[in-house]
């Protein structure tokens, strides 16, 4: 009996409010390039605590509370006792509403009156029919949308989540939709090899989008002004083993007819399938968004981009040398006056190659690039300065005991994201390598689209607003402010706050004490301040 071929044929990178997007190609979305005997003795490890959590879970003792007003499309803010902590992300986590307020996307699909299921809360719309026989799926923005539909598909589905699983959608096949942030992915379960490896899609953008195939392998959905709207992503494949010769992107997305009658054939190659050595499940995962992360590899794959997958990777497999890129909008999330006293990079391994620890470097980009990246361009087009990304010499941080275990690492860059914030230093992002590139060492980092929005990366970023900054104007000096509060009402009571404040490189320490000049019985009254 053949074990299923899990396939996911098609995803839809969704521009919201307008925001262009360009078309991406992805890499493997689980695990990374091993040999096959790498493989075979990989294995996940428990989660890393080596580094402790600073206010990752608010203490009971020291809550933190959300500013909802302080939200942007990929940061979320609250407030302590001791300042301001932001957590910022490479993709979108809230969505604006009309009266533009913003509001956490919720993926969730909920039911729509008999007809099917749409998600809960984004600023776009998914909605799935109950029998994939009686209506197409359908995705609809603010400035336009799409219908597809799979030909002879037929049976209801069933809800868990954000997911839509058809079983047996075609003789064969299970179909499944997943709803993310930004996208819709479809997976295809092939039961056997026997079972279908082509399949057509009916398609009806809105009035004002075009149709036009990439040259990346996708299919993207264009408005007038030429920016795509919707687009969907060109396929790959790769089997369970993980390994370079389990992937493939032997599978093509061709447009046929016109208007009305438009479709897109999707083909993955039956040789590669069939092929003995194939190690099954077999899944072809272009998961896409707009998220700003990417990986870069050399040698064969140096104009090949791999922006957009679940995975991000670091570090040398043995053949090839691979480093990520991110960027986080940081002035948005904490504005040009915020005095950071921490903010750090937090990344969550997810397999290592090597049993033993990698020193992996945190460096300032010094070159804009979009999410059609390679080791060899920036943009798919213009060369980088220095192939596989330039960045500023010497590291902003580096972390000398990376892996073997899975879980969170963390790299420093206070006086950096403090100068993204006032503008004082251009906002590229940031690239991670290896320090040795030579030696087999491959790390694998989940992505702003992992499907487990909790492993994401983000910057975490503790600050303050209002006091004096170094004269250099992007970084804090060393030393205490103090600061009081007095009662006026009854007996006069000073209540004095002093924050000593220290620095060691990128990373920032404060120590608070607040203690009254005098005996105190709190009684109503006005209060007076001086020093803050």
């Amino acid at each position: 009996m053949h074990r299923p071929l899990t396939v996911s044929i098609l995803a839809l990178a969704i521009s919201v409010s307008g925001s262009p997007l360009s078309t991406l190609a992805s890499g493997p979305a689980a695990g990374p390039n091993r040999s096959a005997a790498q493989a075979a003795t990989w294995r996940p490890g428990p989660v890393n605590r080596a580094v402790p959590l600073t206010r990752e879970t608010p203490s009971p003792s020291r809550p933190l509370r959300e500013l909802a007003q302080k939200r942007t499309r990929t940061s979320m803010t609250y407030v302590g006792d001791e300042g301001y902590e932001t957590r910022v992300y490479s993709g979108p986590i809230n969505f604006r509403d009309a009266s533009g307020s913003w509001h956490p996307i919720d993926n969730t699909l909920i039911p729509t009156a008999g007809t099917g299921y749409q998600n809960k809360a984004n600023d776009y719309r998914i909605h799935l029919p109950a029998d994939l026989g009686q209506g197409p799926i359908e995705v609809s923005l603010a400035n336009g949308g799409l219908a597809i539909s799979m030909v002879g598909a037929s049976p209801r589905g069933t809800v868990s989540g954000s997911t839509d699983t058809f079983a047996n959608a075609l003789p064969g096949v299970d179909a499944a939709y997943t709803v993310g942030n930004a996208l819709l992915k479809e997976s295809l379960t092939l039961k056997s090899p026997s079972a279908a490896h082509s399949f057509v899609y009916r398609i009806r953008a809105s009035t004002g989008l075009l149709a036009r195939e990439t040259a990346g392998g996708g299919v993207d959905f264009v408005n007038r002004a030429g920016v795509a709207v919707l687009s969907l992503a060109a396929p790959f494949m790769y089997d369970s083993s993980h390994t370079t010769a389990g992937f493939s992107r032997a599978v093509t997305l061709r447009l046929g007819g016109v208007g009305a009658a438009q479709s897109v054939t999707l083909s993955a190659d039956p040789a590669w399938l069939t092929n003995p050595a194939r190690q099954w499940p077999v899944v072809i995962d272009p998961t896409i968004g707009p998220s700003q992360d990417c990986y870069l590899k050399n040698g064969g794959s140096a104009d090949t981009s791999f922006c957009g997958g679940q995975s991000l990777l670091v570090g040398y497999d043995g053949s090839l040398v691979s480093r990520s890129l991110l960027q986080f909008d940081v002035q948005s999330a904490i504005g040009s006056q915020a005095n950071v006293m921490e903010a750090r990079l937090a990344m969550n391994l997810t397999s290592a190659q090597s049993s033993s620890a990698v020193a992996v470097e945190l460096h300032q980009l010094t070159q804009t690039w979009t999410t059609a990246a390679t080791w060899n361009r920036d943009n798919g087009v213009n060369a980088w300065t220095l192939p596989g990304g330039t960045y500023a010499s010497g590291s902003t941080w580096t972390n000398s005991s990376v892996g073997p275990t899975t879980g969170w690492y963390y790299w420093y860059l206070s006086r950096l994201a403090e100068g993204w914030a006032r503008g004082s230093i251009p906002n590229d992002g940031l690239l991670l390598r290896a320090s040795s590139e030579s030696s087999a060492n491959l790390l694998q980092f989940a992505s702003a689209e992992a499907t487990n929005s909790s492993l994401w990366p983000y910057l975490k970023i503790d600050y303050e607003r209002g006091l004096a900054s170094s004269p250099g104007g992007n970084t804090r000096a060393t030393g205490s402010r103090t600061g009081c509060i007095s009662w006026s009402t009854w007996r006069a009571v000073t209540w004095c706050c002093t924050r000593t404040i220290s620095r060691s490189g990128a990373r920032a320490s404060t120590r608070t004490s607040i203690a009254p000049t005098t005996a105190f019985r709190p009684t109503p009254g006005t209060w007076a301040t001086t020093g803050i």
